[in-house]
């Protein structure tokens, strides 16, 4: 209907008027509620739907885009998707009885099965279509998060300056370390030698290596504060 001229085909309701461009439509009227659904013809064809009224204007042109209407001053609502299943719940009647033979009707297969049974099909494919798009963005969600601590392990590796600095610390405390224990071998050599000769003992000695020893557990507990992530 209307394939050539936009104005060929227009319904008027009492709620808003509906202009049909060449394609198939489902009305739905019920009191002052209009609800207006754009099906896609037999070889996949789809037109063009305009619904208007005082209010407003809203234009379908894409399959199972659909509006609706409350009331004839109620504006045409933004589109929604109509799925098949409800569809086929509210024009499965209609389908049933749409005649098919030498044209580009289509009835979504009322004329091979019942709508209960269509219906029931229609479910089925949109209950796994709804599972496989929730495991697709489970998956989506998943790389993210990989590629999110990717990222954030990425940004807590030390730069170049960073390594440069560490390795200079570390090569400080070792000496600080080996200098460190010198003190010992040195202090505790002459302490015991000391002792050993029967020589005055330096006083001094058991603490120089006590401080020695305190150097040696800063530096470790230094180390091991750095090497803490």
């Amino acid at each position: 209907m209307a394939k050539t001229d936009p104005e060929a085909m227009t319904l008027n309701t009492p709620v808003a008027t509906i202009g049909i461009r060449g394609t198939q439509v489902g009305v739905d009227l019920a009191g002052d509620k209009l609800n207006v659904v754009l099906m896609e013809e037999m070889g996949g064809f789809v037109g063009e739907v305009l619904v208007s009224n005082a209010a407003g204007v809203q234009v379908l042109n894409s399959a199972y885009e659909g509006t609706s209407v409350a009331g004839a001053a109620g504006v045409p609502s933004a589109i929604f998707i109509v799925s098949k299943s409800q569809l086929l719940n509210t024009f499965g009647k209609s389908l049933h009885g749409l005649p098919v033979q030498g044209g580009a009707a289509n009835n979504y297969g009322a004329d091979q099965a019942s709508v209960e049974e269509l219906l029931k099909e229609a479910l089925a494919e949109e209950a796994l279509a709804s599972e496989e798009a929730a495991e697709e963005e489970a998956a989506e969600e998943e790389v993210a998060e990989e590629t999110l601590a990717e990222e954030a392990a990425i940004e807590d590796e030390p730069g170049a300056e960073e390594v440069a600095e560490l390795i200079t610390d570390a090569g400080e405390r070792e000496e600080e370390t080996s200098a460190a224990q010198d003190r010992i071998k040195v202090v505790g050599g002459d302490y015991t030698l000391s002792e050993r000769d029967g020589a005055v003992i330096d006083p001094a000695a058991p603490q120089a290596i006590g401080a020695a020893l305190g150097d040696i557990e800063r530096i470790t507990d230094e180390t091991e504060r750095d090497d803490t992530p």
